[in-house]
């Protein structure tokens, strides 16, 4: 779009996401297939500050503050890691609860026995190896055994290989979301592409985003 080149994102931007779902209790999600030596852990608060896996979480994310990984944590927010030689490959964040989706600066409203997935990403030199739809897997496999009945999460339109990763593990398009803000004028449209009723998605107040 010609806007977003000749303007800084504070006074345009725009994104186009879709928003894919996964029942849990329809069909329980199957152990995910990893490749040799490689395993899946859950960091939560009780993880020791300081610990080979909070260091490990904090180096992947990068520059990603710290203070901003232990706020995460503090909240009830967990992290699910893909771990094996060197240390972390590949990690996601899941939020039992409403949650920003920061590309089209609003916030989704999950139902209380719901959650969303989110900033999830595999280090580049571990990409193409199934890694993320994997990850995926054992959250859902997790998730569903503390009671979460469905899953959200959301990708941009134009990342194909996030999207095929979503498809392998099993989500299915629910929902395409609009956003444009020009200065303080916005409009944020959620398209419905299923039968399944998708989540309310809604903007964030302007300050929040200026």
């Amino acid at each position: 779009m010609i806007l977003s080149a000749l303007l800084p994102r504070r006074l345009f931007h725009a994104c186009h996401v879709e928003l894919w779902g996964r029942d849990l209790d329809r069909e329980p999600p199957a152990a995910p297939s990893l490749p040799p030596g490689l395993a899946v852990a859950c960091v939560t608060d009780r993880e020791p500050a300081g610990s080979p896996r909070r260091r490990g979480l904090a180096a992947a994310m990068a520059p990603t503050p710290e203070p901003e990984i232990d706020a995460r944590l503090a909240s009830g927010r967990r992290a699910y890691v893909v771990e094996g030689p060197p240390g972390i490959l590949a990690y996601g964040w899941v939020t039992r609860g409403d949650e920003e989706i920061a590309e089209v600066e609003g916030r989704i409203r999950v139902g209380p026995s719901e959650a969303y997935i989110w900033d999830c990403a595999t280090l580049p030199a571990y990409r193409g190896r199934g890694l993320y739809p994997a990850l995926l897997g054992a959250i859902a496999r997790d998730l569903a055994g503390s009671g979460v009945t469905r899953v959200w999460i959301a990708a941009r339109a134009d990342n194909a290989p996030s999207l095929r990763g979503l498809e392998k593990a099993g989500f299915e398009r629910v929902a395409d979301i609009r956003y444009v803000r020009l200065w303080r004028w916005r409009r944020l449209a959620v398209r419905r592409r299923t039968g399944q009723p998708p989540p309310s998605v809604l903007p964030l107040p302007l300050r929040a985003v200026a």
